[in-house]
């Protein structure tokens, strides 16, 4: 990181903060919606079997997460 240029650090931050804020709301989503057809619908193996992908991509959260803390102490650094 200390390579990159201030401006390329700050979209990046961008960037990151933007994406992950966007995949928290779609898993957030995803598990309401995973949770209406369980109580909702009769076929609730569909609904089971996609509950599995919010929480197995909410790990891309905490990485994400942990890379903009990294680029914002970088840029701490450099004030």
């Amino acid at each position: 990181m200390k390579d990159k240029s201030t401006k390329k650090l700050n979209s990046e931050l961008k960037i990151k903060k933007s994406a992950t804020i966007s995949l928290i709301i779609v898993l957030a989503l995803l598990l309401c919606v995973c949770i209406y057809g369980l109580i909702a619908k009769e076929n609730k193996s569909v609904f089971i079997s996609l509950m599995i992908i919010p929480f197995s991509l909410s790990s891309i959260v905490f990485l994400n997460y942990r890379n903009m803390k990294k680029i914002k102490n970088e840029l701490e650094t450099r004030k």
